[in-house]
């Protein structure tokens, strides 16, 4: 039987009432990364950071990449505020972008299989992350889409293990640049990805994976 949670509170003068139904449906086997649609979702200051992509041939190929920006988050990052404490309402708007996220996934899978790798290392929706959790694995199982949860350095090298350095930061406030002296450059949300790629014994992606203007 699937189990029914309720949430009650007030708002507004108005009582809210909230029924949360969870499906006890059977976890999928972990699929094989050489042949499913790989995820990856990280937790930032200003929100998420995902990439879909999936081997083909000699080359991984990024078949989606996104920021999700939570607004007063990026108001903040906008006006120079680096730091601005916990983002209200932030456990419910990071629900609701992972299940989109999953959502999405099993669309552009196509019927294949679905490895997901959520990382909430760092950022300030590191908490409200860890604590969806039970429900991101919800919507996990709900999708189809096997979960695994595993934190990557995001400062260091995938390629020759250097410490990366900053190198500049973009107009939009949510992207800065990392570089290394062997010639590796990314946007540092999405140096993780590069290391997960790495551990699955995956081919890497080109780099960057996503355009990165302004800079040579």
């Amino acid at each position: 039987m699937p189990a029914t949670l309720a949430r009650i509170w007030r708002c507004g003068g108005r009582l809210v009432v909230q029924l949360v139904l969870r499906v006890e449906k059977p976890r999928p086997a972990r699929p094989d990364p050489k042949s499913a649609l790989l995820v990856y979702v990280r937790a930032t200051e200003y929100g998420l950071a995902r990439v879909l992509a999936s081997r083909e041939g000699e080359r991984t190929k990024i078949r989606d990449v996104a920021k999700h920006a939570h607004r007063l988050a990026q108001r903040r990052l906008m006006s120079g505020a680096r730091r601005g404490g916990p983002v209200p309402h932030a456990r419910g708007w990071t629900a609701e972008r992972v299940a989109e996220i999953f959502a999405s996934a099993r669309r552009l899978a196509g019927g294949k299989p679905v490895l997901a790798n959520i990382d909430a290392e760092g950022g300030y929706f590191r908490r409200p992350l860890l604590r969806v959790r039970g429900l991101v694995e919800n919507y996990a199982n709900w999708y189809g889409v096997y979960a695994e949860y595993k934190s990557y350095p995001s400062s260091e090298c995938p390629l020759c293990g250097r410490a990366l350095k900053v190198a500049g930061v973009l107009r939009d406030r949510l992207t800065r640049v990392a570089r290394c002296e062997c010639g590796f450059r990314e946007d540092r949300d999405y140096v993780p990805f590069h290391h997960w790629l790495k551990g699955l014994g995956l081919p890497p992606p080109e780099r960057p994976i996503r355009k990165l203007p302004g800079l040579a």
